[in-house]
């Protein structure tokens, strides 16, 4: 095989031998083909799909280790401006469990022990980490708080209940504080979890088309419940952590899942999921690049509008993970090993990396001891993201091989 180059390229054409076979048409431009079909159908395994886990893995750490820092010059303030953006990371998160969920259980409606399999699937897989790292709150904490001479927060240990019950989202919604302080974070599982609890009896019962109108429904019903809540001054947690207010992403992702189970292939989507993304993508520049610092606790356009707009451009990336061919360098980036890499672990990275955070990095105020052995404030600074990202990702090493990976091999029992 030979390739051209040159005002034609990228064009392909093959060396045949004349004697005895026809030579077979030119292959047109690639540029102008149509996409390839999936490598494989939504419901098998999807490497890109671990390649956009460890993106919005990536995305949240990033966000919360720039956290405590003051940039002191231009450089280091794009750079923590950048990595503090990073929040959006819980939105692509919410896409993929929206659009993953919905595949497994429209899949398996047909199947026996639908609810038994599918709820014991997701507490052998949630539960074990999730509680773990609740017992160390209540019983552990306190005595590492002790050590590095600080007073354990009362407030925190009042507010626990609300997580055991998956409620932090409802609390700190309600009460307007980060009331649990380094499980703050926990407001995005609850959405996730209330989402498991109700979804499978809708995906059980409805048709497919009945069950695309209700991603429809949830999808608007968010965006204005947002700004209701946003126009009567509620607070900013209150809009971007209660779960009405952001289904809207994990229900788009189920309109893809369901899309894809129709007529032709999920690479039917393509098309109008560059649109959406086009315009999706110029509304979240235009919040970037209009000075408010991409900030959605004091924008309250962005707590709106934006969040939409996230969910979309997640959307269409999404379609392209799938739909890329591996070959690509899209779909060689996320396939990268690295990434894929961070997918496998980011449950137990998003859980434990926020606890590292507080009790950990804040704790030893790294910049400050840094600074004067590696002079630049920003080389500090960088110092912490890079360390909280490397104990993060011991722990979760540790906590999958130690205690989710024999709670993983029992999910056989429902398949």
């Amino acid at each position: 095989m030979t390739l051209t180059h040159g005002r034609n390229a990228p064009m392909e054409t093959l060396d045949y031998p004349l004697a005895g076979r026809a030579a077979p048409p030119p292959l047109r431009p690639i540029l102008t083909t149509k996409l390839p079909p999936p490598v494989t159908d939504p419901p098998g395994h999807l490497p890109a799909l671990d390649g956009l886990r460890g993106l919005a893995i990536l995305l949240v750490m990033g966000h919360h280790f720039v956290f405590g820092i003051s940039p002191s010059g231009p450089v280091e303030r794009s750079v923590v401006s950048v990595l503090g953006a990073g929040w959006i990371g819980v939105d692509l998160f919410f896409v993929l469990s929206g659009f993953l969920i919905t595949g497994i259980l429209y899949d398996s409606r047909e199947q026996g022990h639908y609810y038994r399999n599918f709820y014991w699937r997701r507490i052998l897989r949630i539960f074990p980490l999730y509680y773990a790292v609740l017992l160390g709150a209540t019983f552990l904490a306190p005595s590492v708080m002790q050590h590095f001479s600080a007073a354990p927060d009362q407030s925190m240990s009042q507010e626990l209940p609300w997580a055991w019950i998956y409620g932090a989202n409802f609390r700190m919604a309600w009460t307007g504080r980060l009331s649990l302080g380094y499980l703050a974070h926990f407001w995005s599982l609850a959405v996730e979890e209330h989402f498991y609890l109700v979804w499978p009896l809708l995906v059980g019962t409805l048709s497919r088309r009945w069950l695309m109108r209700v991603c429809g429904f949830l999808i608007l019903g968010a965006f204005l419940m947002r700004v209701g809540l946003a126009g009567t001054h509620g607070h900013w947690m209150a809009v971007m952590w209660l779960t009405p207010c952001r289904i809207d992403a994990l229900a788009l992702g189920g309109f893809i899942a369901l899309a894809a189970r129709g007529p032709g292939t999920i690479a039917v989507l393509v098309e109008p999921a560059t649109v959406a993304a086009a315009l999706g993508g110029a509304i979240l520049v235009g919040f970037f690049l209009g000075g408010g610092g991409f900030d959605p606790e004091n924008d309250r356009i962005l707590q709106t509008l934006g969040l939409t707009a996230l969910a979309v451009v997640f959307g269409a990336l999404l379609i392209y993970a799938i739909c890329r061919p591996a070959r690509s360098i899209f779909g060689k980036a996320l396939r990268a090993p690295i990434l894929r890499t961070l997918g496998k672990y980011s449950y137990g990275l998003y859980v434990l990396h926020f606890p590292v955070l507080v009790l950990v990095l804040f704790r030893l105020q790294l910049p400050r001891r840094l600074l004067p052995i590696l002079h630049l404030p920003l080389l500090a600074d960088l110092a912490q993201v890079a360390t909280g990202l490397a104990v993060s990702f011991a722990l979760a090493f540790l906590s999958y091989q130690c205690l989710e990976a024999p709670f993983l091999r029992l999910k056989r029992r429902f398949a």
